[in-house]
């Protein structure tokens, strides 16, 4: 039976064995050295701020999502506090976050950029489901005790 290396037609002694951590390191250079600095638009999800005063969110759009980072020096010299559904423009650089291997924008830079569409079309559903009483406290009934 073949194993996936020999199906591709790979032998065994063509491939490299990466040991995690430099496999990761080796991605994040080659990141870095192609796309940065970047600039991207989209809409502010999941955001938090950490005890350290360092920001944590997603950016995102309807065909995509990237995992942001802004550190405490970075947050603190902004003009408005972000909040979910707000559309803004970033500017920062890619890099991986090796502790678990994930892409992230490291934010060196943020402004607003209105509205986004995605909240937008969540306060429209909102308003119509509230048109329908959906949201009226008379309907509600109490949660049992044992579902």
């Amino acid at each position: 039976m073949l194993d996936a290396a020999e199906g591709l037609g790979l032998r065994e002694s063509s491939i490299r064995v990466w040991p995690v951590g430099s496999l990761l390191k080796a991605i994040a250079e080659s990141l870095e050295a192609r796309f940065n600095p970047v600039a991207v638009q989209g809409e502010i999800s999941g955001f938090s701020r950490a005890a350290s005063g360092h920001c944590y969110f997603s950016l995102k759009d309807n065909d995509g999502q990237i995992r942001c980072a802004m550190f405490r020096r970075t947050s603190s010299l902004l003009d408005f506090t972000p909040r979910d559904g707000q559309r803004v423009e970033l500017r920062g650089r890619l890099s991986v976050y090796e502790a678990r291997g994930e892409l992230q924008l490291v934010v060196e830079s943020m402004r607003q950029a209105g509205e986004g569409t995605l909240f937008e079309e969540f306060l429209k559903l909102k308003a119509r489901l509230e048109a329908l009483g959906l949201f009226d406290s008379t309907r509600k009934r109490a949660v049992p005790l044992m579902p």
